[in-house]
């Protein structure tokens, strides 16, 4: 997506924001993985967490509400995940820790 997350986050459909945001987020795993910084990532993911819930202050509209408290639901889950995978030692994609997730 081009543009900032919290940007394009509002702009489309949340049906939308949540599909792309699965698809990069596992984009994004492997790439941890392959590069060895699982750390990196979950930090990297807590801080979207972070945008996404202030954004949740601001004025939004019913259906950005809904969507971005989708959305926080699935990056606590995401940033777990990578916490969990860094502490099980996750070296490579073919890892059991990290095939169980897909």
């Amino acid at each position: 997506a081009k543009g900032a997350r919290k940007e394009w986050v509002l702009r489309w459909p949340g049906q939308i924001v949540l599909a792309c945001d699965q698809i990069y987020w596992t984009r994004e795993t492997e790439e941890a993985i392959k590069s060895n910084d699982l750390n990196g990532y979950y930090k990297r993911c807590h801080q979207q967490l972070l945008d996404v819930t202030t954004l949740v202050r601001t004025d939004l509209t019913n259906m950005q509400r809904v969507s971005l408290g989708a959305l926080v639901t699935l990056d606590v889950h995401g940033r777990d995940v990578i916490e969990r995978l860094e502490q099980a030692g996750v070296k490579a994609q073919s890892d059991f820790d990290w095939a169980a997730q897909l």
